[in-house]
């Protein structure tokens, strides 16, 4: 038997914060969102396999699964969305599929961890090119690893690269500290196994050239 969907209606409430383009003022208060949300039936699974993998990161408990959903009713609105925000974004994967598919007119990711912030800033602040570059030319070992996890960066674009290494050569791409290295990694191939440089470099490039795009730490 196929499988179908419904509409269901949701309230969400929380807090929000409006940055005024060039001036530096903000608003604090409280927001209601009352959505018409598009549901699966119970026995219907989503297929994450199915989601174009946009995002640099390898991300436990990310949201590529949300992405159907959102892309539906995205589709739906009329007019189109003037701008979608992502909160939490992690690795924006909701976003990165609204850019890419032009689902809004304008995307804002909002992340608070210093160092997925770092590579937001990064890509879509001007450093893409650099950071591809970086990470192509990297030669992977535990050693030159270690190395990188245990210096503190000097700026934004080295943050962002240790970042995205430690997402890619820790164990579930866990950032969090204390995480250990990979040691037999994807089919044995140990702690380079996820690193995929020439993937990494081309998901980097095309993040950086989509937008319009905006992206706020806090």
């Amino acid at each position: 038997m196929g499988s179908s969907t419904k509409s269901e209606s949701r309230c969400y409430s929380s807090t929000y914060r409006l940055e005024f383009s060039g001036n530096p003022v903000y608003e604090e208060g409280e927001c209601s969102l009352d959505l018409r949300v598009p549901v699966a039936e119970p026995t219907k699974i989503i297929n994450v396999a199915s989601v174009p993998q946009r995002s640099p990161f390898r991300y436990p408990g990310g949201k590529t699964w949300l992405v159907p959903y959102v892309r539906r009713w995205l589709c739906g609105q009329s007019p189109p969305v003037e701008e979608l925000i992502e909160p939490f974004a992690g690795g924006g994967i909701v976003g990165l599929t609204a850019a890419f598919e032009r689902l809004a007119k304008r995307v804002t990711l909002v992340e608070i961890d210093p160092d997925i912030a770092a590579v937001w800033r990064a890509i879509l602040g001007g450093d893409s090119r650099w950071l591809a570059e970086k990470i192509t030319a990297f030669k992977l070992t535990a050693q030159s690893v270690r190395s990188i996890l245990c210096t503190q960066p000097r700026c934004n674009k080295e943050r962002a690269f240790a970042t995205i290494l430690r997402n890619r050569v820790q164990r579930g791409g866990i950032l969090a500290p204390g995480a250990g290295l990979l040691k037999k990694g994807e089919n044995g191939r140990g702690i380079g196994s996820r690193w995929y440089p020439s993937t990494r470099e081309t998901d980097i490039e095309h993040r950086g050239d989509q937008g319009p795009h905006n992206f706020h730490r806090g």
